[in-house]
């Protein structure tokens, strides 16, 4: 995490605010660029190790495109798990990264995906490279910025840097592809597939009211991904 303050002052101050001891079900709050996303403890390994997941929120004001954000937060079972360590002073998380391995009967994970056909996902496992975001533990919050790109801009819904879309294949509706958002600018957005670990970016289209593209190229029959 680099020394130079960036975005939102009060998510850098956050981060490098002094920790509570981690407990489980503890709140822990996502410091991203200028928004902030609410994840909770469910494992305490030992004092600089700990697993957390995501929660789920409700905004339940009625204050619009405002600064004055209100939310009702819940746990979810199957929400995103993340593995944070504590390196100086500070909280960062692990990345994961999909493990592929040859399969020699010649029957495919992803067999719309050429490249990958000669290969099968048999998990993910944890590595040492640390993600850019920060973290503070004692409590779960929620926030968006919405003067960052705007959440709606004349009318039209956008894609939001840090979160999480899914979409389906057209031909086979049980396969649901998930991604997540980890750079917009203003003309693209860079795509984190959850279950490859590969990034790609794209351009989106706007398409009734809001942004659309094509997580995995434009074919006939191609999937659609909606912000």
């Amino acid at each position: 995490m680099s020394n130079v303050w960036y975005g939102s002052l009060n998510n850098r101050l956050a981060e490098r605010s002094i920790q509570p001891k981690p407990e489980i079900g503890m709140g822990v709050t996502q410091c991203c660029y200028s928004d902030r996303h609410p994840w909770e403890i469910i494992e305490v390994k030992d004092e600089k190790h700990i697993t957390i997941r995501q929660m789920g929120c409700e905004r339940i004001d009625k204050n619009g495109m405002s600064d004055c954000q209100e939310y009702r937060y819940f746990s979810k079972p199957d929400g995103g798990v993340k593995h944070l360590v504590l390196r100086n002073g500070r909280w960062r998380d692990r990345i994961e990264e999909a493990v592929y391995e040859e399969d020699p009967n010649g029957e495919y994970v992803r067999l719309f995906d050429v490249e990958k056909k000669r290969y099968r996902k048999v998990g993910y496992k944890v590595t040492n490279k640390l993600g850019c975001d920060g973290w503070s533990l004692g409590r779960s919050e929620e926030y968006y910025d919405f003067t960052f790109y705007g959440y709606i801009m004349d009318g039209i819904k956008k894609f939001i840097e840090g979160k999480d879309y899914k979409c389906r294949m057209i031909c086979d509706s049980d396969i649901v592809l998930n991604f997540r958002v980890v750079k917009r600018t203003e003309k693209t957005v860079t795509l984190l597939d959850l279950e490859t670990g590969e990034t790609s970016r794209k351009r989106p289209n706007v398409w009734d009211g809001q942004e659309v593209c094509f997580p995995l190229g434009y074919y006939s029959m191609c999937p659609i991904l909606r912000a």
